[in-house]
């Protein structure tokens, strides 16, 4: 008994962040020559034709060896000696950078119990005698009673959780291509660069219900306002008394995800001396989410 009664929940919260960066960079080089590759190739499907031991895997690598084999000559044959060499030269770098900041907040009810009868009385201070349940349970063995002179409250924690991510993304290389022994070969320039950056957004929002169980009869008794939000009550007879309004709301489960994407990239050649002397390229990409669920809390009264 008391002049105004509220049996509550505690709340935990819990924050952290978390931060990736990836960083690289390097040099390098490269050649190639058909008559060259034409062997490398032959070399790997002997192996692959000798480690199978499946006739149709063996016949699959002989008629890619030997489509090695002719493509080489007709390099050879069209442009001399041994088909030309390529040397490519490149020097890159990127960097990548993650950003993920969490945070919660969780309801723990409190619980009160009783093997027979429980009884619960607000009164002494007129209409502002009231009984508040927030996300905690109640429960009797017997018969359980509440009664205000004021208002009687049963209702619902809110917990709530989200997530936001940033990332960010950067990428250049430049590099120089030689090309010897064929026609229309040269020296040619190509650079490169790209750039990307997005987020995302998540968030919960979840409900701990109250809950009144009486193994006979649950009665509820105020002078002013009953309102079950987000509220369980359970007996064999439900008995109510209200001097004011009755109100009796389902609340509901929510979540939420947005993210925005967007990345852009720019690449050069240059070739002078080459049949074609040059080429531009470039691209822009944006994306976009969004999405809500909900789902309703039950109720029974």
């Amino acid at each position: 008994m008391g002049r105004d009664i509220r049996i509550e929940a505690v709340t935990d919260t819990a924050q952290e962040r978390e931060f990736h960066e990836v960083k690289q960079s390097g040099l390098t080089v490269s050649a190639s020559n058909p008559v060259v590759s034409a062997a490398q190739t032959g070399a790997k499907m002997a192996d692959a034709a000798s480690r199978s031991g499946d006739p149709v895997m063996q016949a699959l690598a002989l008629g890619t060896t030997a489509l090695a084999a002719v493509n080489a000559v007709d390099a050879v044959a069209q442009n001399g000696g041994v088909g030309g060499v390529s040397i490519n030269i490149s020097l890159g770098s990127s960097k990548s950078q993650t950003t993920i900041d969490r945070s919660s907040s969780s309801v723990q009810g409190s619980n009160v119990a009783a093997g027979n009868d429980l009884t619960i009385v607000a009164r002494g201070g007129g209409a502002g005698s009231d009984i508040t349940v927030t996300g905690s349970n109640l429960s009797a063995g017997n018969n359980a009673v509440l009664k205000a002179d004021g208002d009687i409250l049963l209702q619902a924690a809110q917990n709530l959780a989200s997530q936001q991510t940033k990332n960010k993304s950067s990428s250049a290389s430049v590099g120089v291509g030689i090309t010897l022994g064929v026609e229309g070969g040269g020296v040619s320039v190509n650079a490169g660069v790209s750039s990307g950056r997005g987020n995302s957004d998540g968030r919960d929002s979840t409900w701990t219900q109250s809950t009144v169980t009486a193994g006979n009869v649950l009665a509820l008794q105020s002078g002013g306002d009953t309102s079950l939000r987000g509220a369980v009550g359970q007996a064999d007879q439900i008995l109510a008394s209200v001097g004011g309004n009755l109100l009796l709301e389902s609340l509901q489960d929510t979540s939420t995800y947005q993210s925005k994407q967007s990345n852009s990239g720019f690449n050069a050649s240059v070739c002078p001396s080459c049949l074609v002397p040059g080429s531009v390229a470039g691209s822009v990409g944006r994306g976009k989410m969004t999405a809500t669920t909900r789902r309703s809390r039950s109720r029974q009264a």
